[in-house]
């Protein structure tokens, strides 16, 4: 049987996470953190606060897709030039999506086998974070 994990995940990905946005290519998740549930991602494009669908492709599992709503932007600048962007997702916790992939959140919490990637689920929001300088603006 033919084996149904995305194709990036075994060669590209490497301990990445790919974020998409209402369907739309956005960016490496390149690291997740316990503490603020921050996701780091780059070479991310484009994003409007009406933005809906959040999927994330991990290695070795399926992907996750989470409805809800872009609830702020905040912008600033590391010491070394770097822009970050810290965007909060407000996924709805009524959907059957997020029925379906609490527990799998939950799950994964701990970390993949490398220990490089980690998602966490925490009072019904995602925040990310730390993203590239390739961003040209964000609504």
């Amino acid at each position: 049987m033919r084996d149904r994990k995305p194709r990036a995940s075994r060669a590209r990905l490497r301990g990445k996470v790919r974020a998409t946005i209402d369907g739309k290519y956005h960016g490496w998740v390149r690291d997740v953190s316990f503490e603020g549930c921050q996701i780091v991602i780059t070479n991310w494009m484009q994003v409007d606060r009406l933005s809906h669908v959040v999927r994330l492709d991990l290695p070795k599992v399926n992907a996750i897709v989470l409805h809800g709503s872009l609830q702020r932007v905040k912008l600033s600048k590391d010491p070394d030039g770097t822009t970050n962007y810290e965007i909060g997702f407000r996924f709805d916790t009524d959907s059957p999506e997020f029925e379906r992939y609490s527990e799998w959140l939950q799950h994964v919490a701990s970390g993949t086998k490398s220990g490089q990637v980690k998602i966490f689920q925490s009072d019904d929001q995602i925040v990310v974070s730390r993203l590239a300088d390739q961003i040209n603006r964000l609504i």
